[in-house]
């Protein structure tokens, strides 16, 4: 079977044009960007193809699983490498160790406030259980 990949290589022509504008409002500078182009102008393919199967002609399973898997680990390659290094110099001085007291206490905190409680909170309401079911016992 024949793949037919033209329409999917001119909409991330489109979507990477599209990305590559930008709008300037109240002096402040808008853009899609690149990258987000290309995967809004995938969305859009695959939507219109859903609708429409005959669009594009067909394609091999193989084809669009290996464009689908090949697609996906660009993105998180190339986004990786155009926010890596701001990620790096951000962390410079004191911005790693409250990253770690920060990462340390939301890991830690949520659950020993859930599970040190536990264990009073059962046996107390075990033993009020217990003595509240022998005084009805009693009384009744």
């Amino acid at each position: 079977m024949k793949s037919e990949v033209l329409y999917l290589a001119l909409a991330m022509l489109v979507g990477y044009l599209a990305g590559i504008v930008t709008v300037t409002i109240a002096g402040i500078p808008f853009a899609l960007g690149t990258s987000a182009g290309v995967i809004m102008a995938g969305v859009c393919v695959s939507y219109f193809r859903s609708r429409q199967p005959d669009f594009g002609g067909p394609v091999h399973e193989g084809a669009r699983g290996f464009l689908q898997d090949f697609g996906l680990n660009a993105f998180v390659a190339v986004l990786s490498a155009d926010v890596g290094p701001k990620v790096i110099s951000a962390l410079g001085g004191d911005t790693i160790l409250w990253l770690a007291i920060i990462g340390i206490t939301g890991a830690l905190v949520p659950p020993l406030v859930a599970a040190v409680p536990y264990p009073v909170a059962y046996a107390l309401t075990t033993v009020l259980a217990l003595i509240c079911g022998y005084f009805s016992m009693i009384l009744s």
